[in-house]
């Protein structure tokens, strides 16, 4: 079950589990109906795991295919920056068999073999594709013949420089391609990926060597990143330069999708007559969905014999409560979980959900057993889990123990789990000895999480001389 809901990029559109499908139905309709006389090109923006590749799978599926014909290309995958323009003109040479654009293909080719900075490898992958050999075979083919050929090059290829091709190749599919006809779809993925040198040279192409009728690019890229790679390539204005690529941009905001991500990959996978799936439910409810029945903003006034019949001496219960305060910790505690831990971000959510999924269970039925099974100490057991999977290093004793002196190189994301561990704790006064009362915390919920998920080892072989209460 978790390598199903955990596999990324999703491809089937009617399972969309992001939200994606009526965007990505937007966008391939006004793809669909783009004229094919003009070249056009756009982004789709996000950050890394946002859902870029799957926003491609489900715009790929809407396409009309009878108007597009489909180029996926993956630059990431070329190895080396010479190949990468070869690569390209190829993928799009391929899809130009047939239909509309059939007639140009031969002119495509001329053009093409002006700018693939090795021609003779191109003309052996054109003739020997044309041949009967797939594209893999092809371009091994011109690896091996390619000195060979080169020697007859001149006499191959004639001279007209490349703007007289491409104009030749502008007119050739202005004639030949139909108002109401075919378009070639480039959909690019992981440019971001790229060395910096390289992600200028695919944009060189778009813009200046590949704008031509009848092309339409989709790119999927982190505009962050890419910028980055521009400025470094000594780009100054990285911004203005993509607006002058892209006459679109489609950002994919991650923002707020949490409770939608925990609809798909959390909620519908637990089995709420199981006491530890309906304990994460109700945890997830409260600081996922803030949902404030799920909300605990008072602890009842309980003896603290209720949670532990050893305690002996009179002990006075001083739990500090504040409603509003803790209201105000849950509102905080989501917005952590969102942008600090960036649980919105779809493959970081679908890392957390694998790992909560599979050792929630187990996790549960060692910390509550002899336990009272609150609501505030399933919250508290579920924020420990939590801190432990963002820094494990520092959700320990020293750290997370409200009985202990917080420190200095504590990350702010465990001070502020920890000040709310802080107000579902029960607290007592022993005033057994009323000449110097003893503060209690009921740390047993603590103690035990934090045992269970670090299990280091001299607990592990001492941990029947540890007291756990």
């Amino acid at each position: 079950m978790i390598e199903e809901i955990l596999y990324m990029p999703l491809e089937d559109i009617d399972k969309d589990k992001l939200g994606f499908k009526e965007k990505a139905q937007e966008i391939a309709n006004f793809i669909n109906g783009f004229s094919p006389k003009l070249p056009y090109s756009f982004s789709i923006n996000g950050s890394w795991g946002s859902g870029k590749s799957t926003m491609l799978n489900f715009i790929d599926a809407s396409l009309d295919k009878g108007k597009c014909k489909v180029v996926r290309f993956n630059p990431w995958m070329i190895s080396e920056h010479e190949e990468l323009i070869k690569s390209l003109f190829e993928e799009i040479y391929y899809v130009m068999g047939e239909g509309d654009f059939q007639k140009a293909k031969e002119t495509f080719f001329k053009y093409a073999r002006k700018l693939i900075p090795s021609a003779a490898k191109a003309l052996t992958f054109t003739g020997a594709y044309m041949n009967g050999l797939p594209p893999a075979a092809a371009t091994t083919t011109g690896t091996i013949v390619g000195e060979t050929v080169q020697v007859f090059s001149d006499t191959l290829f004639d001279e007209k420089p490349l703007s007289k091709r491409k104009q030749e190749l502008n007119d050739m599919l202005e004639d030949t391609l139909r108002e109401d006809g075919q378009k070639i779809v480039i959909m690019i993925d992981e440019l971001d990926r790229l060395f910096p040198k390289e992600v200028v040279t695919v944009f060189q192409m778009i813009k200046s060597n590949l704008d031509l009728p009848g092309l339409f690019f989709v790119v999927a890229m982190d505009e962050e990143v890419v910028c980055d790679a521009l400025l470094k390539e000594g780009i100054g204005k990285p911004e203005y330069y993509l607006q002058k690529i892209f006459q679109r941009k489609y950002i994919i905001n991650t923002k707020h999708q949490l409770m939608t991500l925990t609809d798909s990959f959390l909620i519908n996978y637990l089995n709420l007559e199981n006491k530890e799936d309906l304990a994460l439910y109700t945890a997830l409810s409260a600081f996922f969905y803030q949902k404030k029945e799920h909300c605990i903003t008072s602890l009842p006034v309980l003896p603290i014999t209720f949670y532990n019949s050893s305690f002996e001496g009179e002990y006075e219960n001083i739990t500090p409560i504040n409603e509003v305060e803790v209201l105000a910790s849950y509102r905080e505690i989501s917005i952590i979980l969102r942008e600090e831990i960036n649980l919105h971000n779809p493959r970081t959510f679908l890392r957390f959900s694998e790992i909560l999924l599979e050792r929630w269970g187990a996790f549960y039925d060692y910390v509550f057993q002899g336990e009272e099974e609150t609501s505030y100490f399933i919250n508290v057991a579920f924020l420990i889990f939590v801190s432990h999977y963002v820094f494990p290093n520092f959700t320990d004793e020293n750290h997370i123990n409200i009985n202990k002196k917080i420190k200095d190189n504590t990350p702010l994301i465990i001070k502020r789990l920890r000040t709310y561990i802080y107000f579902l704790t029960p607290t007592y006064r022993n005033v057994t000895k009323k000449e110097s009362p003893e503060i209690v915390y009921y740390e047993s919920i603590i103690k035990k999480s934090v045992f269970y998920l670090n299990k280091f080892p001299d607990d592990l072989k001492y941990q029947n001389a540890i007291p756990i209460y």
